[in-house]
């Protein structure tokens, strides 16, 4: 993609809302997946993982930081002590915590990923990107086996029918399950009696 935009003479920005889990999910370095990839801005996210609404905008491509205060402000992204959220940056990147926290919300989808797949009720959308997937599991699950799931206190999302892999299915629903740093490993079991249970 990169390629493809520098070919046209293109900037590249990087929605990094979850990169952290990109990065523990790809095993390799920042670099790699940003300015050695050809990306010119990344917005870094500590949102998703363990921050309270704290952003940060990179600049690879230095000439593109020009007037880039003035246009936070003139877009409206200018919040009023912002330094008070700026400054979780400075206790989230000490001593790799952020990617501490990347790794755990990782190994917490992974064990997710391994209840949806061994269920007779579900089945991941992409089972080959079973292990690689960070914090997100997309997965097909029984049209009846959600209801139980929303009844029972599960909070997902249904996905988009746009969006489906290559099959679409009429007894199923493709979803989005999202696991965080502090997903426990009670609430996993908790999901996982109700998608296994018969009635």
């Amino acid at each position: 993609l990169t390629s493809l935009a520098k070919k046209h003479d293109m900037n590249v920005h990087m929605d990094g809302a979850r990169f952290a889990n990109a990065l523990i999910s790809l095993n390799c370095s920042p670099a790699d997946m940003t300015w050695k990839a050809g990306v010119d801005v990344l917005c870094l996210g500590a949102s998703k993982n363990g921050a309270l609404a704290a952003e940060a905008v990179i600049f690879f491509n230095k000439e593109l930081a020009k007037d880039f205060e003035y246009r936070r402000k003139r877009a409206g992204h200018l919040l009023s002590k912002g330094r008070l959220l700026g400054a979780q940056f400075c206790g989230w990147l000490e001593q790799n915590h952020w990617l501490d926290l990347a790794i755990q919300s990782n190994a917490q989808a992974h064990k997710l990923a391994q209840s949806i797949q061994s269920s007779c009720y579900s089945e991941l959308a992409w089972p080959e990107q079973k292990a690689n997937f960070g914090n997100e599991v997309f997965a097909f699950i029984d049209n009846a086996k959600i209801k139980e799931l929303r009844n029972a206190g599960a909070v997902f999302y249904e996905w988009p029918k746009r969006f489906l892999p290559t099959k679409d299915r009429s007894d199923a629903t493709l979803v989005r399950l999202v696991v965080s740093f502090n997903t426990s490993d009670s609430e996993l079991t908790q999901f996982e009696n109700v998608l296994h249970s018969s009635k």
